[in-house]
């Protein structure tokens, strides 16, 4: 590089630096516009930034939108549920007392053969109400999801799912996650699970929230909630130690039965053979609703059935 002077359109012009190999030139020009361009390239960045932190803020509130509506659903419909037992109690017991002289009645005259006239009147009263009693829609698009359980979606394709999703057959790998169809959203209902076979009894039974999708070792997402065979049950990520008298051994032939319980928040892991039961709170925050069932295999030889799904309460 050399320092040299130049005369451009008749005034003279003062190179900062040339190059020896091609001879071009380098004047205060291209020095002075570089710091533009590069502030400009630095605040374009800038201003990314700041609009995706924006977008993922957006995100996160419409998730917050979503926990939030499903809750006042949920105790909404709770309300009006409670209101329409009030309500068939209420019209029982007008029924009953609306009848009452009525039987009294029959029993009194018996002998005189008023029996047809009374049966006429009790007919037009059923009637009566039967058309003046109000109806309530209550609003039960998710309860409606809910039919007979089934497997629908496993990790690895290997795996079998046989009997229209009736059975799920281990394959060839030791570590297999499966998932329900159906998403618990209001009510309690039980689901049973046979052990057809299994040489490892190590299984894991439990929920997810149907918005975390089909993983490798899904057990560690803070969604996951459950008990394995062995001496651990699962929540919010982490694994927690069971008391001895509480592991829930498992057997070929033995029936397990989860309860998912959406109105309290809790789901219940039972050995219908032995009896022991383990019970877990489901925190919400982690583990959003709706949920659908999560069983994991740990053998290639584990056969499972599901049977006909419960509904204790909807």
């Amino acid at each position: 590089m050399t320092f040299s002077t130049s005369t451009e359109a008749g005034r003279k012009k003062t190179e900062i630096i040339s190059c020896e190999g091609c001879s071009h030139g380098f004047y205060s020009k291209h020095f002075t516009n570089q710091p533009d361009l590069s502030s400009d390239d630095l605040k374009n960045s800038l201003d990314w930034q700041t609009e995706k932190q924006s977008f993922y803020q957006a995100i996160e509130q419409i998730n917050r939108w979503e926990v939030q509506s499903i809750l006042k659903i949920h105790q909404r419909t709770n309300g009006l549920r409670q209101q329409l037992s009030e309500l068939i109690k209420t019209r029982t017991e007008e029924t009953k007392n609306r009848l009452q002289p009525l039987t009294q009645e029959t029993n009194a005259d018996c002998a005189y053969d008023m029996q047809p006239n009374i049966i006429s009147q009790s007919s037009v009263i059923v009637k009566s109400i039967h058309q003046n009693a109000p109806v309530h829609h209550v609003p039960t698009g998710f309860i409606r999801d809910v039919t007979n359980e089934c497997f629908a979606q496993v990790f690895h394709n290997n795996e079998q799912i046989d009997e229209k999703g009736c059975i799920v057959q281990g394959g060839s790998d030791s570590y297999v996650e499966v998932l329900g169809k159906n998403k618990y959203v209001l009510g309690v209902y039980r689901v049973r699970l046979y052990i057809q076979n299994s040489m490892d009894t190590r299984l894991f039974f439990g929920i997810n929230s149907k918005s975390t999708f089909l993983q490798s070792i899904s057990c560690r997402a803070p969604s996951t909630y459950g008990s394995s065979s062995n001496t651990r049950s699962f929540s919010n990520g982490k694994y927690n130690r069971i008391c001895k008298e509480n592991i829930i051994n498992i057997r070929v032939n033995d029936v397990i039965s989860l309860i998912i319980d959406c109105e309290y928040f809790k789901i219940s892991i039972i050995n219908e053979c032995t009896e022991i039961e383990q019970e877990l709170a489901v925190d919400t925050k982690y583990c959003a609703l709706p949920w659908h069932l999560q069983v994991i295999l740990l053998d290639n030889n584990t056969r499972i059935r599901i049977l006909p799904t419960e509904i204790i309460a909807e």
